[in-house]
């Protein structure tokens, strides 16, 4: 286990959250991309088309999978260049990071499909940023919160996606640990990819109610 008195052991500690607070994120970003692209028209061949939703949604999560795994093996790389921090299981770790960046994929379907149906993206964004700032667990263990918010953070995927990482940290490995934290991660990723297909097929259907493409 790392030494969290010593700068290396403290960034040990927190970069597991700043991988998955920056994955994550990165689906906000996509998610603002997509909602302005549909505010131009951009987007309308996609929604004629007779593609199934739940693919083109997934197919836009997939897009930041490059993204997520360039800048997860540079913030690891450069840890343990510049703070000499040490990995006892680097196999497991790269395992960990591959698993949390592709259960992530139904949570950036959730968001696009939530900015999509939305109007206010100021707001969104603001809402998607904050709880992945003090429920992930990412500056400091869940546990410490009280009791409610602590409660609505383990319903949160962040909050389990960076426990997992820091499995990998420890000297010894907690199985136990490990399937706790991928049951829930894949029972959420369950519930958020059927919420996000449900979502936007709503949209779909008010739009064509309207006679607009935009879900104006």
């Amino acid at each position: 286990m790392p030494d969290f008195n010593t700068d290396a052991g403290l960034f040990a500690y927190l970069l597991p959250g700043i991988i998955v607070v920056f994955l994550y994120m990165e689906y906000v970003s996509l998610g603002t991309g997509l909602a302005a692209d549909r505010n131009y028209g951009i987007l309308e061949p996609v929604f004629l088309s007779p593609i199934r939703r739940h693919l083109w949604l997934f197919g836009a999560a997939l897009s930041v999978l490059p993204t997520g795994l360039l800048a997860a093996g540079s913030f690891v790389l450069s840890s343990i260049l510049i703070f000499g921090i040490h990995v006892p299981h680097p196999g497991f770790l790269a395992l960990l990071i591959l698993l949390v960046i592709l259960t992530s994929l139904p949570w950036g379907m959730f968001v696009c499909s939530i900015f999509l149906c939305g109007r206010n993206m100021r707001l969104l964004y603001a809402l998607f940023e904050t709880p992945s700032e003090f429920l992930s667990g990412a500056r400091f263990p869940i546990a410490s919160l009280p009791l409610v918010l602590s409660t609505i953070a383990m319903a949160y995927p962040l909050s389990h996606a960076v426990r997992l990482l820091r499995i990998a940290w420890m000297d010894s490995i907690s199985w136990a640990s490990v399937f706790f934290e991928i049951t829930w991660l894949v029972s959420l990723d369950i519930f958020l990819f059927i919420v996000a297909t449900l979502l936007f097929r709503w949209a779909e259907e008010r739009g064509k109610q309207k006679g607009t493409l935009t879900f104006a």
